[in-house]
C-alpha cells in the first residue's frame, strides 16, 4: 500500500523538481556552492528511492507479514519519509511561496526568501543527509529485510464461506431473513438472459455468509457452480482465471492438465467452453473495484448457456454492486437492537439453556452489545470471546473497559481485525490518508464534510483533477468512501454531495491504532486524577497513575494531534515534545482558556492545520505568524474579539474561519492573505436564532476584493465600495451579506449576477423594519453556466414588490433546490410565485407573509420534502390542493396563533408521515387531538402538537 509518509514526500518532491519551480530556484541556487549545484538531481534521486521503497512496502503489504525486523525497518524508513517532506516544505516555501492552486501548485510570480526561518544551504545540506540515511536504509533491507515467500496471512484468513459461516445456526440468518428470502427467489427465477445479483455493504455485516447460505441450499438447481474469492496476493487477471477453471472442474474429471500454463486466451477459452449448454452459479466474493469484474465479464456473455444462469457479487463498494440493475441489489444494514442481542446470547450463551443472559452480567452485555453498533462480526467475535469468561459482572466490565484494547491486540478477535485491515488495505492509495484522518474525530462525532475537506485540502491530500477545483476532488473522495462503506452518510446534500458522516466506533478504534503504528497522528487525552490518589500504593493511585502513563505516551515524531478530553494543562505539548507536528485540533472545550492553548512559538513552524474550534480563548498569540506553513486556522466559537497583526504574514492560509468570534470588523491587512479560499465569520448574538439579528456580520474592507481565490464568504457587512465590487470574486461559491442597506440593493444585485459559480447565497437586510431589499431589478447574467447554477437561496428582510419575480430568479426556476425566506412580510401570497421553482426540496417560510391564507396550488412543488411554516399571526388558514407536494416527509407549523384548523386538504400528502405543531392556539390542538384520534381513516397522519 502507499505508505502516507512516503506518498505525501514523493507528491512534493514531483512537484519541487517541476519545470516551473526548478527555474525559479535557479537565481537561489547559481553561482552557489556545490551542494546547491546538486540540490535538482539530488531531489530526483531521493524521488526515486523513495518510489522503490514505496514498490517494496506494497509488496510487503499483500503478503500481510510485517513483524519483527520488517517492521522496524518500515518505522525507520516511515521517520526519514517525514522528515523529507519537512525539507521539502521549507525549500518550497522559499523557492515558490506559497500554493497558487492548492497543493500541486506551488509556484509564486515573486520569489520572497524568508528571514530568519531557513535557508537554501541549511536545506541543502538537510537533503544530502537525508539522501544518506535512505542509502543506509536500503543496505539495511538488503542485509535483514527479505520478502516473504509462500502463501500470505492475508490469504490464510481471506474472507470465504468458512470463516463466515458462524453467523449461520440452524440454518436461520440473525436479521436477514428478508434478503435470504429475495435472494433465494432471484437464483431460482428463470429469466432468459444472464442474471447479475450483488450483496453490498461494510465489512463484516455478513454478506459472504448470507450468499454461502443460500449458495449450498441452491448449487444443486445448477449445473455447475463456482466461489471465487478476490485477494490482495492476487497479481493478475490469470490467477482468477485459473481459480475459476479449478472451481468449475472440481466435480468434473475432465480438468485440463495444462492450466498452470495456459496464457490468458486459452484460459478463458477454457471456460466459455465448459459454460457453454449449463445453467451456472458463479460467486464472486470480495470483489473490491469495478476493473476487477469488468476483466472478466465478458466470459459470462455465451450465447449458448441455458436460462437462469446467475452471478452473485459479494462486494463494500457500491459502485461494483451496480453492475446488477437496482431490484437486484441488496445492500444490508447493520442490525436492529432486538437483532443484534438475540445474536449475541446465541453466542456468548451458547451453552445455556435458551441462550438466556444471566442478570448478574445482563447490564455490562447490553452496553459491548450497543458497543458493536449492529455489525454482527463484532457481535459473533465478541460474544464467542465471552462465551468462555465467567459470568461475573467484574470480569463482564473488564471486558467491556477494554474492548478497544482487545480489537488490536486479542488474537480471539482476529477475524474482526482482519476484515477491518482488508476493508483499509484494499482502498485507493488516494482515499487512504483521507481515511486515517477521520479517525482524529471524537467517537460517535457527526462529521462535518465541509470542514473535513477542506483539512484535507490544507493536509495536502487533495490533488486537482482536470477542471475540478481541490473542494470538488475533496467531495468526491468523501462521498466515494462512503460507497466504499467505510464511512456512514448520515445526511446528503442538494447536490448530491455528503454534509455530514461518522466512522464506525470500532473501525475508528482499529484505524487509531494504525495511525499511531505509522505516526500519523495521536489522540490526547488526560484524566482527573481521584481525590486522595498520591504517591501511595493504593488503587486509586495506581488507576491514577497508569492514566498519567497513557497520557504522557505522546511519540515525539507523531504528525498530527487531536485533543479529545483533557483535565490538564495542554501547554505541557510544547514544540520542544513536538518538534514535527503538523496538526492540532482541540475537541475538549470544557476546560479554562488558561490551560486550552499550548505555547505556540517559531519551533511549530511545520504546523499546517490550527484549530481551536470551540476553547474559551480570547486571544491568539503573535507568534502564530511565525507558522510560515499554516494553512487552515479556526477560531470559530471562541471569544477572540481581534486577530494578532502578525496573521497577514500566513502567505500559505486557505481557511479562516472567525464563525461565532466577537470579532467586528476584519483588519484591513487581511488582504495580504492572498491564498485564502475560505472566509467564515459572523458574531451569533441570539442563540437561539429566532431574532432577526441573530447573527451579525463583522465589517469587511473594501480591499477584500482583491482576495481572488475566495470561494467562501460569509456573514459579512460589505462596507464602503465593496458591495459594487464583489463581482470581482469571480471563484465566489457561497456567499453571505448581512447588514445590507436597501440603497445598495442594484449594486449588490449586479456584483451577484458576475459571480457566475455561485451556489448559496445568504442576502440579510440591516434590519427587518425600515431597511427594504430592492431586488425587484436583479437582472440575470447574460450567459449563464449550464452546469453551475444557484442551488440555495435565503433572504432576510422585507422585499420590494416583484422581487420574488425578478429575472435572476426566473432564472433559477430549474435549478434552486433550497428556499428560505424570513421577514419578507410579503402582502400577496408567495405561493404561486414560489411554485414557479419546481425542484425545490426544502422551503422556509418565517414571518414571511402577511396574509390570511396560503394556498398550495395542485401540482405544486413535485419535488419538496421539508416544508416549514413559522411566525406568520394573520394567516387563518393553510390549503393543500390535490397532488401538490406529492414527495413531502415533513411538515412543520410554529406559531400560528390565528391558524384554528389544520391544514385543509392534509390527506392529499400521501408522503407525509407526520405533521408537527408547535405555539398553537387552542383550537388547532383540539382539532388536531381530534384528528389524531380517528387517524384520518384513509390517510394515516400522527400530529404531533406541543
Amino acid at each position: 500500500m502507499a505508505d502516507p509518509a512516503l506518498g505525501l514526500s514523493i507528491t512534493k518532491l514531483g512537484i519541487a523538481t517541476g519545470t516551473e519551480l526548478l527555474n525559479l530556484a535557479t537565481c537561489l541556487i547559481s553561482k552557489k556552492a556545490s551542494l546547491l549545484e546538486e540540490l535538482p538531481s539530488r531531489m530526483g534521486r531521493v524521488k526515486d528511492e523513495l518510489e522503490v521503497m514505496q514498490g517494496f512496502l506494497k509488496q510487503l503489504d499483500t503478503r500481510g507479514t510485517n513483524e519483527g525486523i520488517q517492521e522496524e525497518w518500515i518505522q525507520q524508513v516511515r521517520k526519514e519519509a517525514y522528515h523529507i517532506e519537512d525539507i521539502l516544505d521549507e525549500y518550497l516555501y522559499i523557492v515558490g511561496g506559497q500554493e497558487v492552486r492548492g497543493f500541486c501548485g506551488y509556484v509564486k510570480k515573486m520569489v520572497k526568501k524568508p528571514k530568519t526561518l531557513f535557508t537554501m544551504s541549511d536545506i541543502g545540506a538537510k537533503l544530502k543527509v537525508a539522501e544518506d540515511n535512505l542509502q543506509q536504509l536500503k543496505e539495511r533491507r538488503e542485509r535483514w529485510v527479505q520478502t516473504p515467500i509462500g502463501a500470505s496471512s492475508i490469504e490464510h484468513d481471506n474472507l470465504d464461506r468458512a470463516r463466515f459461516s458462524h453467523f449461520v445456526d440452524g440454518g436461520d440468518l440473525v436479521g436477514f431473513e428478508k434478503e435470504r428470502k429475495k435472494l433465494t427467489e432471484l437464483l431460482l427465477s428463470l429469466e432468459k438472459d444472464l442474471s447479475i445479483l450483488s450483496a453490498w455493504g461494510m465489512g463484516g455485516l455478513g454478506k459472504t455468509a448470507l450468499v454461502s447460505h443460500v449458495f449450498e441450499k441452491q448449487k444443486g438447481h445448477f449445473d455447475c457452480h463456482a466461489w471465487i474469492s478476490f485477494s490482495q496476493s492476487i497479481k493478475n487477471d490469470d490467477e482468477i482465471l485459473r481459480k475459476m477453471i479449478t472451481e468449475l472442474y472440481k466435480n468434473d474429471h475432465g480438468a485440463p492438465p495444462d492450466i498452470p500454463s495456459m496464457d490468458t486466451r486459452g484460459l478463458k477459452e477454457t471456460i466459455q467452453t465448459f459454460l457453454q449448454k449449463k445453467r451456472y452459479l458463479i460467486v464472486l466474493d470480495d470483489v473490491w473495484n469495478p476493473a476487477d469484474f469488468g476483466s472478466i465479464r465478458e466470459l459470462f456473455l455465451v450465447k449458448d448457456s441455458h436460462e437462469g444462469s446467475k452471478i452473485v457479487i459479494i462486494t463494500q463498494n457500491e459502485e461494483v454492486a451496480s453492475f446488477a440493475s437496482e431490484d437486484k441489489r441488496m445492500k444490508l444494514e447493520h442490525l436492529g437492537e432486538n437483532e443484534a442481542w438475540t445474536l449475541f446470547c446465541r453466542w456468548a450463551f451458547r451453552n445455556e439453556k435458551g441462550h438466556d443472559c444471566p442478570a448478574e452480567v445482563t447490564e455490562w452485555a447490553r452496553k459491548i452489545v450497543t458497543k458493536c453498533e449492529g455489525l454482527p462480526l463484532a457481535i459473533v467475535s465478541i460474544g464467542d470471546l465471552l462465551s468462555l469468561k465467567p459470568k461475573t459482572e467484574l470480569e463482564w466490565k473488564r471486558v467491556f473497559n477494554q474492548i478497544n484494547w482487545l480489537l488490536v491486540n486479542d488474537p480471539a478477535l482476529r477475524h474482526l481485525k482482519n476484515t477491518l485491515n482488508q476493508s483499509y488495505s484494499n482502498l485507493p492509495d488516494h482515499l487512504k490518508n483521507c481515511f486515517l484522518y477521520c479517525s482524529m474525530f471524537p467517537e460517535d462525532t457527526l462529521i462535518s464534510a465541509d470542514r473535513l475537506v477542506k483539512l484535507w485540502i490544507a493536509e495536502g491530500f487533495i490533488q486537482e483533477k482536470g477542471k475540478s477545483t481541490l473542494e470538488e476532488v475533496g467531495e468526491g473522495h468523501l462521498l466515494e468512501l462512503t460507497r466504499r462503506s467505510m464511512l456512514q452518510p448520515m445526511k446528503h446534500g442538494h447536490r448530491g454531495t455528503v454534509e455530514l458522516c461518522r466512522m464506525h466506533n470500532l473501525v475508528r478504534e482499529f484505524i487509531l491504532s494504525l495511525s499511531r503504528k505509522k505516526n500519523f497522528h495521536e489522540v490526547y487525552r488526560t484524566y482527573r486524577r481521584r481525590r486522595g490518589s498520591g504517591s501511595g500504593s493504593g488503587s486509586d493511585s495506581g488507576v491514577s497513575n497508569q492514566q498519567e502513563r497513557e497520557t504522557s505516551k505522546i511519540n515525539a515524531t507523531s504528525r498530527r494531534l487531536s485533543v479529545i478530553e483533557c483535565s490538564s494543562d495542554l501547554s505541557n505539548l510544547s514544540s520542544e515534545h513536538l518538534p514535527f507536528l503538523r496538526t492540532l485540533i482541540a475537541f475538549d472545550t470544557s476546560t479554562p482558556s488558561s490551560r486550552q492553548l499550548p505555547s505556540i512559538s517559531s519551533k511549530f513552524k511545520y504546523l499546517a492545520v490550527l484549530d481551536l474550534s470551540g476553547l474559551p480563548i480570547d486571544t491568539l498569540p503573535d507568534a502564530v505568524g511565525s507558522l510560515f506553513n499554516l494553512r487552515y486556522l479556526s477560531l470559530k466559537c471562541s471569544k477572540v474579539k481581534a486577530l494578532p497583526k502578525s496573521i497577514r504574514k500566513l502567505t500559505n492560509l486557505q481557511t479562516l474561519d472567525l464563525y461565532s468570534t466577537e470579532i467586528k470588523e476584519l483588519p484591513r491587512w487581511i488582504v495580504k492573505l492572498k491564498k485564502l479560499r475560505h472566509l467564515y465569520a459572523g458574531e451569533v448574538t441570539d442563540q437561539t436564532f429566532r431574532a432577526f439579528n441573530s447573527i451579525t456580520g463583522p465589517k469587511a474592507p473594501e480591499g477584500l476584493r482583491k482576495l481572488k481565490e475566495l470561494q467562501t464568504l460569509v456573514a459579512v457587512e460589505p462596507c464602503g465600495g465593496l458591495v459594487g465590487r464583489l463581482g470581482s470574486l469571480t471563484q465566489i461559491r457561497d456567499l453571505g451579506c448581512y447588514g445590507l442597506r436597501g440603497e445598495r440593493c442594484e449594486q449588490l444585485c449586479a456584483s451577484v449576477s458576475c459571480m457566475l459559480l455561485l451556489w448559496r447565497l445568504v442576502l440579510s437586510a440591516r434590519d427587518d423594519e425600515k431597511e427594504v431589499l430592492r431586488l425587484d431589478s436583479w437582472e440575470a447574467p447574460p450567459n449563464p453556466p449550464t452546469e453551475k447554477k444557484l442551488v440555495s437561496l435565503n433572504l432576510r428582510g422585507r422585499l420590494s414588490q416583484g422581487s420574488l419575480d425578478s429575472s435572476f430568479l426566473r432564472a433559477q426556476e430549474g435549478n434552486l433546490k433550497e428556499l428560505a425566506l424570513t421577514s419578507c412580510h410579503l402582502e400577496v401570497d408567495p405561493i404561486p410565485s414560489l411554485a414557479r421553482f419546481s425542484s425545490l426540496t426544502r422551503l422556509s417560510l418565517r414571518k414571511a407573509y402577511d396574509g390570511e391564507q396560503l394556498v398550495f396550488t395542485a401540482g405544486s412543488f413535485p419535488n419538496l420534502q421539508d416544508l416549514s411554516i413559522s411566525d406568520m399571526p394573520r394567516v387563518k388558514q393553510v390549503e393543500i390542493q390535490e397532488r401538490s407536494m406529492a414527495k413531502l416527509k415533513t411538515l412543520e407549523l410554529q406559531d400560528m396563533t390565528e391558524l384554528r384548523d389544520v391544514p385543509r386538504g392534509i390527506e392529499h400528502l400521501k408522503s407525509l408521515p407526520d405533521l408537527q405543531v408547535h405555539g398553537s392556539s387552542p383550537e388547532l390542538k383540539q382539532r388536531a387531538e381530534e384528528m389524531n384520534k380517528r387517524r384520518m381513516a384513509l390517510q394515516i397522519i400522527t400530529i404531533h402538537v406541543d
